[in-house]
Parts: structure tokens; C-alpha cells; sequence
């Protein structure tokens, strides 16, 4: 193999190493907020944000329960009005994959993901449990990447609410493509004219 062509393999590899997309994992137990503070944007900072439910404006709110809570002491409790309750969070930017435990699912559970258009990229749904304190854990992945997730608990009469734990999120963080590039114009500047 001629030194210019392994010189231009290993920049080749190089760049393909440096531009793979790294990951920054960000995780939220909403354990730093009191007691039914509502939750709308006080993530802001970490790329996310709570909605309301669009029907009722009711927001989400914290609620401390050590009965149900998988990381100690809160939960993020859903906004209902005595039949569904429903969280909903969009991220700003788009994440790659999200993770979360769904907490008192007794009677079922839907979760729709959308990607960054607002168009549906998944859903997936559990059925009634028949336990207050069943703990169900969801996790997607896309690589078209998720703008915002809305989660529904059908009927939510028992004694502990619904709500989520351990929010978690991998934001893709911006590929090195400008090393590919500056790799390329080197190599071409390299290469002996004929």
C-alpha cells in the first residue's frame, strides 16, 4: 500500500471516528422541587418542557409518594380531571432516545412519541395492571429523532396518581463534519499533481 494511500486511509477513518454522533445523557427525578409545585418549564434549561392538558389547562404537578416513587421522594403526578390524566413534554432540541417509569398504572397506559416535525414516529400502550403500584418502564429510540412525547392513564380513580419517574434523554451533540472537510482538503492538497 503507498504512504499516500494508507495517509489517506487513517484520515479517512479518523474523521469517520470523530463525526459518530456523541451522546449526552440527561436524567431527571424531579426530586428538587416541592410538593405540588406544577411543572411546566423549570426543565427548560435541560431541553425540556411540560405541557398542559389542552382540554382542561390542568398542569402536571409534583407529588411526593414513597410508595410509588422509584427514585425517592417525587413524581411528576399527571394532570386529570377525573377520567384520563395525561403528561405531555416536547424537547428543544430533539433527542435521540427517552426513557421514563410510568408509576400507578392500575388501569393502562399509552405512550405516543413524535419526532421533530410533530408527526407520530411510535406508540406503544400497556394494559390495566389491576395494581396501584405497578411501576412500568418505557424506553424509544429513533434515530429521526423525538420532538415531544404525550403519555395518557386510562380511568384514574385509584388511591395514588399516576405520574412518571426518572425522566431520561440522550440529546445527539453536533457531529465533527468540519474535520472531515478540513481532512479531505488536506489529503487533496497532498496528492502529487500529474
Amino acid at each position: 500500500m503507498k504512504s499516500g494511500m494508507r495517509n489517506c486511509l487513517l484520515v479517512v477513518l479518523l474523521a469517520m471516528a470523530l463525526c459518530a454522533p456523541a451522546r449526552a445523557d440527561t436524567i431527571i427525578n424531579f426530586d428538587e422541587l416541592p410538593q405540588y409545585a406544577p411543572v411546566t418549564d423549570q426543565y427548560q434549561d435541560l431541553g425540556v418542557t411540560f405541557g398542559t392538558d389542552a382540554v382542561d389547562a390542568l398542569v402536571n404537578i409534583i407529588v411526593t409518594n414513597g410508595s410509588i416513587a422509584v427514585s425517592q421522594p417525587n413524581i411528576l403526578a399527571a394532570a386529570f380531571d377525573m377520567s384520563d390524566g395525561v403528561i405531555s413534554f416536547s424537547f428543544a432540541p430533539a433527542v435521540l432516545s427517552v426513557s421514563f417509569t410510568a408509576v400507578s398504572v392500575e388501569n393502562g397506559v399509552t405512550v405516543e412519541y413524535f419526532d421533530d416535525q410533530g408527526a407520530t414516529s411510535g406508540t406503544v400502550g400497556v394494559g390495566p395492571t389491576g395494581d396501584y403500584f405497578a411501576q412500568v418502564e418505557f424506553s424509544y429510540t429513533n434515530p429521526q429523532l423525538i420532538g415531544s412525547v404525550l403519555i395518557t392513564a386510562e380511568e384514574m380513580l385509584g388511591p395514588d396518581p399516576f405520574g412518571i419517574d426518572d425522566l431520561s434523554f440522550v440529546v445527539p451533540e453536533p457531529a465533527t463534519l468540519g474535520l472531515l472537510v478540513i481532512g479531505a482538503i488536506v489529503i487533496r492538497r497532498r496528492r502529487p499533481r500529474r
